[in-house]
């Protein structure tokens, strides 16, 4: 009889990935993220799978050399997807939530800056709305337009759909 378990690195990586990332990335839907935290981020998530791929008689580095394999090739192997990937998917599914909130709920309020009271406190130098500038910049990036945003995201389905296809292309890209 055929065992139908996956190998063992195959289930280490997804243990990871659930567990390791799920921590990192708790809060990731709720505040922007700047390049070099994410660098680092998959720089630690990739020396993680570089360990869970290797067969562990040299470094994995060397390993991959010889093989010549790149980091994509072992995070395809191990089936597993890249921080930013994952990053992204939170953002555009939390934005897709906050706009089909009503518009007198406060995290909708704060979030997209309609709070008349935090007008009147001085902004620190440098710091911008960026909550709202990340969002726009993913949007554009995905190719949606940001002034139909609630018409687009009040279908919970289609809503979906679009963020499945924006992940299936940065897969694919």
């Amino acid at each position: 009889m055929l065992s139908t378990t996956p190998p063992l690195p195959l289930v280490q990586a997804r243990i990871t990935q659930a567990c390791v990332e799920s921590t990192i990335l708790f809060d990731c839907q709720a505040r922007t993220w700047q390049v070099s935290e994410t660098k680092k981020l998959q720089q630690f998530m990739d020396k993680t799978y570089r360990y869970i791929w290797s067969r562990k008689n040299q470094p994995p580095l060397m390993e991959m050399q010889q093989k010549g394999v790149n980091m994509q090739d072992v995070r395809n192997e191990l089936g597993v997807k890249s921080v930013r990937i994952r990053i992204e998917k939170r953002c555009l599914e939390r934005i897709g939530h906050i706009m089909r909130m009503e518009d007198t709920r406060m995290v909708k309020i704060v979030t997209l800056g309609w709070m008349e009271e935090l007008e009147s406190v001085p902004k620190m130098l440098g710091k911008k709305r960026k909550t709202r500038m990340y969002w726009k910049k993913l949007l554009r990036e995905g190719g949606i337009d940001i002034t139909r945003i609630g018409k687009i995201t009040s279908n919970r389905r289609e809503w979906k759909k679009i963020v499945r296809e924006r992940m299936k292309h940065l897969d694919q890209w």
